[in-house]
């Protein structure tokens, strides 16, 4: 449990007109629930939302093989479709198809606030559209991650406004 918690990222980076809040309580001692935000460079932060199937170590073992494709994919592009595909490829050729996750992958730009969005099963974000005073649910189609290898995933793109709100979560919140 101790290993997995400094998994989690330990601060949160700052991003220009934004706030982040984040954090996990697994149903057992350790979990599949995984959460990452990555600041891929001055202009690029990356936000992840995993739920991995089932629960205890195994899960635990799968969540700690996606963090680590994670954070060696996440640097070299700008796509979260391709991310998502990069994950599912290591974890089909490596796991059974029992082991298997949903997630949400975005990369919010600092400058213009537009936020790329691609998930894989995962339950939709949420964006709350504070000018409309309207929650909009934001998904896209894809398969979990490390069922098939040859997985495809869309993107949706949308721009942010002041006082807007974005919610991940796994089904442990409903």
């Amino acid at each position: 449990a101790q290993v997995q918690q400094k998994l989690f990222p330990q601060t949160i980076p700052a991003i220009n007109r934004c706030l982040i809040a984040a954090g996990s309580k697994p149903a057992k001692v350790v979990g599949g629930d995984y959460y990452d935000i990555l600041k891929i460079n001055s202009e690029l932060t990356l936000g992840v939302m995993c739920d991995v199937a089932g629960k205890g170590i195994p899960a635990s073992l799968v969540m700690v093989m996606i963090r680590t494709i994670l954070h060696i994919v996440a640097y070299s592009t700008k796509d979260p479709a391709k991310i998502l595909r990069l994950i599912n490829s290591g974890l089909s050729k490596s796991l059974s198809v029992e082991n298997y996750a949903t997630m949400s992958v975005f990369i919010h730009n600092n400058t213009d606030h537009s936020i790329q969005y691609a998930n894989a099963a995962h339950i939709p974000m949420i964006h709350y559209n504070q000018k409309k005073n309207e929650l909009i649910k934001i998904d896209t189609k894809g398969l979990p991650v490390g069922l098939e290898n040859k997985n495809t995933y869309e993107i949706k793109t949308l721009h942010l406004e002041a006082d807007d709100l974005l919610f991940l979560y796994t089904d442990g919140i409903t």
